[in-house]
């Protein structure tokens, strides 16, 4: 972005892998759309993968929201584990 620029909102996609890495990053709005069989040989297994994509999760506050699968409950149960504050709401 350029210099001077004033940006209000930043819709952003960011990858299992980039979620590893320990960051103060806290969105407002963080989403899960959905769990499937990618990135496996990465993550080793299914828990694994969904642990990594809750990272997104890890630094919100009760005042931010977290969107989540209605119908995930390993994605809703790895999300609650890691940031019991959560304020989820269930797509």
């Amino acid at each position: 972005m350029g210099a001077g620029l004033q940006v209000d909102i930043a819709v952003l996609e960011v990858s299992s892998y980039q979620l590893e890495i320990p960051s103060p990053f806290r969105p407002d709005a963080a989403v899960i759309l959905n769990l499937t069989p990618d990135h496996l040989e990465r993550h080793g297994s299914m828990e694994g993968y969904a642990a990594a994509k809750c990272q997104v999760f890890r630094n919100q506050s009760e005042h931010d929201i977290a969107f989540l699968p209605a119908d995930d409950g390993l994605l809703q149960q790895m999300a609650f584990q890691l940031n019991p504050s959560l304020n989820l709401v269930y797509i």
